[in-house]
């Protein structure tokens, strides 16, 4: 029946009547309505009106008293007229699944991920983060971190002072944690805080655990066992240093 025609609404009472009876022989709890298989762009006002009256008949019958109604639509063909409609009409326990994009109106799944950020919004940045590692161990001078980590200190300038943005590499991440003197679960929260991961998948991660690991902090062991297996070094030195530097 086409949403036009002058039967339209008795048929789709009709309808709802031979599902509901369907759902209570088969034991189901919910009824689901594409109103996008057999309504145009033109015609989807009309049948969602349609629906609404046909369901409100409903639901003031016991018929479809315990049943659970979703409607599945395009959010883009309702006006604001018919989403107060539904509201007001679709009352518990019917409830409405529409297929919206990210950011409409009332999309639930937009308003989920703004409480996600307002529950990570305390989360710290890299440079707080070091920052707070670098207080909580007392170190007197940056210095004493970004030269035992290999890494120059215009680059350490750029994280603790340029930008909240600024992400530095993921060697130097090892570096700095080295630097540090992080033990292995303190280095795998300072990875994640600057946006890495320190697996064992890859085999730099496996040699940078096994010297946290045993607490060996010499950027030189490091980079000597690095240099053996052909991977890039860390800190800041090229691949024609002595490795070992002075």
């Amino acid at each position: 029946v086409n949403a036009e025609d002058e039967g339209f609404e008795n048929s789709l009472l009709c309808g709802f009547k031979s599902a509901l009876e369907i759902v209570k022989t088969r034991g189901f709890q919910t009824i689901s309505i594409d109103v996008a298989s057999f309504a145009t762009e033109e015609t989807f006002s009309y049948a969602m009106n349609a629906i609404l009256d046909c369901l409100i008949e409903l639901r003031c019958s016991a018929m479809g008293a315990d049943f659970k109604v979703y409607i599945v639509g395009d959010f883009r063909q309702m006006n604001e007229m018919l989403l107060q409609q539904a509201e007001i009409s679709l009352f518990a326990p019917t409830k409405t699944n529409l297929n919206l994009s990210f950011g409409d109106g009332g999309d639930p799944l937009k308003e989920a991920f703004d409480g996600y950020l307002s529950a990570h919004s305390e989360q710290k940045s890299f440079r707080e983060y070091l920052g707070t590692l670098i207080e909580e161990k007392k170190i007197a001078k940056y210095s004493e971190v970004y030269k035992r980590a290999g890494v120059s200190k215009s680059t350490f300038s750029k994280i603790m002072n340029f930008s909240i943005d600024y992400k530095p590499s993921k060697a130097t991440v090892a570096a700095l944690a080295i630097g540090l003197k992080l033990d292995l679960e303190e280095t795998i929260a300072f990875f994640h805080a600057a946006g890495y991961h320190l697996g064992t998948a890859e085999f730099a991660d496996k040699v940078v655990r096994f010297f946290l690991e045993r607490k060996i902090y010499d950027i030189q062991e490091v980079n000597c066992c690095l240099y053996y297996y052909g991977l890039p070094l860390l800190g800041e030195h090229g691949r024609d240093d002595n490795v070992r530097l002075k």
